[in-house]
């Protein structure tokens, strides 16, 4: 039986979770894997992050999106991103028109968005729907 690479990374994620009570950023490279993760998400805070390769405030926000991901404070988040020039029909869905957008989801439902590569508002939201 073989297993694709991203139902592996996605069991990694589990098993860091489950292991060190923090999660990885995930990619999103589709629609459905996109609304299975948001599935996953059930009660906790989910925060996408809309991204794409030539957005220069893409590539200075990445890395602290990811150190979010590893505080012991978002061991409840659960953190995703997508390149929106390689799973288009994620930022359609989304309504992304401008990098780097961050969507906040409970329940699989949107609760606020903002775009920018601002660290502030990031933790804010972050912060506050936690």
């Amino acid at each position: 039986m073989r297993f694709s690479s991203q139902f592996c990374l996605g069991i990694v994620c589990l098993l860091v979770h489950a292991r060190y009570g923090v999660w990885c950023v995930r990619d999103l490279e589709d629609l459905d894997e996109c609304r299975r993760f948001m599935a996953e998400g059930k009660d906790h805070l989910v925060v996408v992050l809309f991204t794409a390769t030539w957005c220069g405030p893409c590539k200075m926000i990445a890395p602290q999106f990811v150190e979010l991901s590893r505080k012991p404070e978002n061991a409840d988040v659960i953190f995703g991103q997508t390149d929106v020039d390689d799973a288009a029909d994620i930022s359609e869905e989304y309504n992304i028109n401008c990098m780097p957008t961050f969507v906040f989801l409970k329940k699989a439902k949107e609760i606020d968005r903002f775009s920018g590569a601002n660290l502030d508002t990031l933790k804010e939201k972050i912060s506050e729907y936690r």
